[in-house]
């Protein structure tokens, strides 16, 4: 017998296929095929087909990580690599907390303890949500009868305990935590080891089995299903092994992830302790909330769990180290890492490690969370003796001017609606293309995006002019210093408004590498040279270094110092932690109309 085509997987192909097979044999040939009785058998057995067919193929799709869709799927195949998907992770603040006495007759304890469980209601544009102490605070009384607490963090959520009893006689038995909105990061655990359920003892989360023994007081975690986490505990070899029937108490940390980001309003809640509801308590934020996130998507699980693989938690090469950073802090959108090799200044720098972070929707890492970050890789990953430094990465604006010519004769859309749509399409380059570590601007990908935009315009010229932003120390001598990272044009920097010896001045550059500033006049205009050499500048680096310089007073309008020059080359790299943007405030287009012959238009 002849092998026939097994190729299709639609039921209507199918189906023919096995007519075709049963007219080519001679018991079946005189056979009316589509009579409605043998027809319905023949239908039956291509719906089996049809069926096997498509469950097979998602089967084997299922089974590779790389072509798996379902999230089940692609956690079980992530965890084959070692790798656990993040959960939800809950947003931090912050801040000082400051206790005053609500009127003079109170006098406040010498010590006061502001504990764990202490809730703040935090409000933003929308929105109000409840944030929670992890730990606890101590303060001494002041001077003043106040206490103040410095540095208390606090997270959006909430404790909520729950209870599991170890069962071995259910083998099915899983300790799976309630719902996803779990920051498993934060979750505690207390087992009964005793007779009683009185004392607990706390178990810790390992994720290194080269540090336990058979009585290590440890327990592990995976994502088990439906983005659901488990815990599970060790079998009496790789960590103790909890007994039959004793009580495991969860403390688990629940949380709205990044929806609790941005907030910068706080005020205390609740408290055990009366004093911190009766009497006057401040809060005071050092930036807004931040480090919120969602459960680590499918697409990332994919991406990072083969990654995570070859490193094995090893901070060793470059690699490695943006591997570790990448999955292991949710608020991280990308990472750059470079040698200490790769510095200007190569030999102060060997055996460092300079760690950039781009963090998401805008938040901001806290010195405290860099503190944080960097203590983790120091003695969770790092290999050897090498130094992790953070710094901020380095945002350079970009001021465009754009002309654009357009043919009115050929649009049916108004030049101020196009201007518009133009100015969108702009930013959303800026968005998509740029903003990131690598998102160099590309000159003529964006021109020709202008011009493919309508076809009513002709072509457009597009200017560049870079702007760096420098945070002012207002009456301090201070050693200033930027740097764009390309090569500028000689004659092109200048800046905003500053005071500095009582007089209102910008930057110029003479054009030989020299920097000074200039008298803004207020006769015609004019300006003259008030300091001719307060610093130099390298046209071939883009670096700008300056003598110590005494600023009184910012730019009244921008309160900092906007310094711009000009790129020698139309398109400008990122390089290191140097991520480009394009400034919506300072993008200028302009809407010239040239009137040319074009192909009529019939309309009928």
């Amino acid at each position: 017998m002849t092998f026939k085509r097994i190729t299709e997987l639609d039921f209507d192909l199918i189906k023919s296929n096995l007519i075709e097979h049963l007219k080519s044999q001679d018991f079946w040939k005189d056979y009316d095929l589509e009579a409605s009785g043998i027809n319905v058998l023949i239908g039956l057995l291509a719906y089996d087909t049809h069926y096997k067919a498509f469950y097979g193929n998602m089967g084997i799709k299922e089974s590779f990580l790389d072509s798996a869709s379902s999230r089940d799927s692609v956690v079980s195949l992530a965890k084959e690599l070692g790798y656990v998907p993040r959960s939800i992770s809950a947003s931090k603040a912050v801040c000082d907390v400051i206790v005053s006495p609500s009127d003079n007759l109170t006098v406040l304890p010498n010590t006061l303890i502001l504990e764990k469980g202490t809730v703040f209601r935090g409000l933003n544009e929308n929105n109000s949500f409840d944030f929670t102490t992890i730990q606890s605070y101590s303060s001494v009384k002041d001077a003043d009868g106040n206490h103040r607490f410095n540095d208390v963090e606090i997270y959006q959520g909430f404790f909520v305990f729950y209870d599991f009893i170890i069962n071995e006689n259910d083998v099915h038995q899983k300790l799976i935590l309630p719902n996803k909105n779990i920051d498993v990061d934060k979750i505690e655990v207390y087992v009964q080891e005793g007779t009683d359920d009185i004392n607990l003892t706390r178990y810790s989360l390992n994720e290194n089995i080269l540090s336990i023994d058979s009585q290590s007081r440890v327990f592990f975690k995976e994502e088990y299903s439906d983005g659901k986490f488990r815990i599970y505990f060790g079998d009496g070899i790789l960590g103790k092994k909890v007994e039959h029937g004793k009580l495991v108490r969860v403390l688990l940390f629940q949380t709205e992830g990044k929806d609790g980001n941005g907030i910068t309003d706080f005020k205390i809640s609740s408290s055990k302790n009366d004093i911190f509801i009766n009497q006057t308590v401040t809060v005071i934020p050092k930036g807004p909330s931040s480090g919120g996130d969602d459960p680590e998507s499918i697409d990332s699980i994919k991406f990072h769990a083969p990654k995570n693989f070859i490193s094995r938690k090893r901070a060793v090469s470059l690699s490695d180290w943006k591997e570790i950073i990448s999955t292991s802090f949710p608020e991280v959108k990308s990472v750059q890492i470079w040698g200490g090799e790769d510095e200007e200044i190569p030999f102060e720098n060997y055996g460092k490690v300079f760690i950039s972070i781009n963090p998401k929707d805008n938040q901001v890492i806290t010195d405290s969370r860099k503190r944080e970050i960097l203590q983790i890789l120091k003695e969770d990953f790092r290999v050897g003796t090498s130094i992790p430094v953070i710094i901020d990465p380095s945002l350079t604006f970009l001021n465009l001017d754009v002309t654009v010519e357009l043919n009115p004769i050929q649009s049916l859309i108004d030049s101020e609606t196009i201007k518009t749509s133009i100015e969108e399409l702009i930013i959303d380059y800026s968005r998509n293309e740029m903003e990131q570590f690598h998102g160099d601007f590309n000159y003529s990908n964006l021109s020709s995006r202008i011009d493919d935009f309508h076809e009513s315009i002709i072509s457009n010229l597009i200017n560049v002019t870079m702007e760096n932003r420098l945070i002012v120390k207002l009456n301090k001598e201070f050693h200033y210093s930027t740097s764009y990272r390309n090569a500028i044009v000689p004659g092109s920097v200048t800046s905003n408004q500053i005071t500095v010896g009582n007089v209102n001045v910008r930057l110029f550059d003479d054009e030989n590498g020299t920097l000074g500033l200039r008298r803004v006049g207020t006769v015609d205009n004019n300006e003259f040279v008030f300091k001719s050499n307060v610093g130099f500048v390298d046209y071939d680096l883009g670096k700008l270094t300056f003598n110590p310089l005494r600023i009184q007073r910012a730019d009244p309008i921008t309160f900092d110092w906007r310094i711009q020059a000009s790129p020698q080359r139309f398109n400008i790299k990122t390089k290191l932690n140097k991520i480009l943007k394009i400034d919506k405030d300072n993008l200028n287009i302009v809407i010239e109309i040239t009137r040319k012959n074009s192909v009529s238009r019939n309309f009928k």
